[in-house]
């Protein structure tokens, strides 16, 4: 029986049956690794959804509001509650005011005064 480990064929095949055991576990754990990652992923882009969902979500209860829906009413639509006078005020008009004419000059006058 000592022998037959001892004899180098038995130790060449026991030496490759070992380095065939540990490529496969090396890649099993690369594989253990890429679907962790993946997992990462895929939990990383779950949570953006939501938080997408959760802002929709907002974004509509707040425009199913009475407030909104008066304010497209009254704004927009340009509606008015009974008994109620719209006025409307014109947007500021900004007035020019000039301090006295600037009398212009062409460049080459300009660069005759300061030249000469």
């Amino acid at each position: 029986m000592k022998k037959l480990f001892t004899h180098p064929l038995v130790i060449l095949g026991i030496t490759v049956f070992v380095i065939f055991f540990i490529i496969s576990l090396q890649k099993t754990a690369q594989k253990s690794n890429v679907a962790t990652q993946n997992v990462r992923l895929l939990e990383e882009s779950n949570q953006l959804l939501i938080d997408q969902i959760e802002q929709e979500e907002a974004a509509l209860e707040s425009a199913n509001s009475d407030l909104s829906k008066e304010k497209i009413l009254r704004n927009e639509l340009l509606l008015q509650k009974p008994g109620e006078y719209v006025i409307q005020i014109p947007d500021e008009v900004i007035i020019e005011q000039q301090s006295g004419e600037v009398q212009e000059q062409t460049p080459w006058e300009e660069w005759r005064k300061i030249l000469f």
